[in-house]
């Protein structure tokens, strides 16, 4: 479900700040198979809302987040299906300002990706594409418990996604995509924050 192409791709790099699998525009198209990939990607953000129970809270919060993602890919097909797999890997930093400012930030690698794609359904004549995607995230970002901003989690996460992209107009497609996430268990999280458990949902 990935526009190889597209070097502004985003995956949930910040705990806590996204549990999802986020998408760009064209993603769904299926790729040509057979082809290797190296994409390096920047993505610079800042959140200044803090949210409770769905209500924002006062203060300053402000969050800045930067980010170079690395990727490989490479397309193929499984039978007659489109396909594609890749290995990711985030090198960034976590800078907490405003009424955060106290909190300590987080530079290094952040958690290396694996996925597979394919596409049950390409017809590139109509520009119709249906994809399933599964990504596997493993605990490898840097992470202390004694930090409330870190660039790993500490734990292993699975997704599942699908996404559809069909035309809207002759110049306009629109896709959407849902997907569910699952969680492993963080340890260290579970003895700093008096957890009876290991922190798993």
């Amino acid at each position: 479900m990935f526009r190889i192409k597209n070097l502004l791709m985003l995956m949930a790099f910040g705990p806590g700040l996204a549990w999802a699998i986020d998408l760009q525009p064209n993603d769904i198209v299926a790729p040509a198979p057979n082809k290797n990939y190296l994409t390096l990607s920047y993505i610079n953000s800042e959140n200044t809302t803090q949210y409770r129970n769905g209500s924002a809270l006062p203060g300053n919060p402000v969050i800045g987040t930067q980010s170079a993602i690395l990727r490989g890919s490479r397309t193929f097909n499984i039978g007659d299906l489109p396909a594609v797999s890749y290995l990711q890997l985030p090198y960034g930093a976590i800078s907490p300002a405003g009424s955060f400012a106290s909190a300590p930030g987080d530079t290094g690698i952040g958690d290396l990706s694996f996925a597979t794609a394919i596409w049950p359904y390409a017809n590139k004549s109509t520009r119709t594409y249906l994809g399933i995607a599964g990504y596997l995230i493993t605990p490898t970002g840097s992470y202390s418990s004694q930090r409330a901003f870190n660039l790993g989690e500490n734990r292993f996460r699975t997704d599942l996604q699908i996404g559809f992209q069909t035309p809207i107009t002759s110049n306009v497609d629109g896709m959407i995509a849902v997907d569910t996430m699952w969680f492993g268990g963080n340890s260290q999280c579970g003895a700093a924050c008096g957890l009876s458990t290991n922190g798993a949902p």
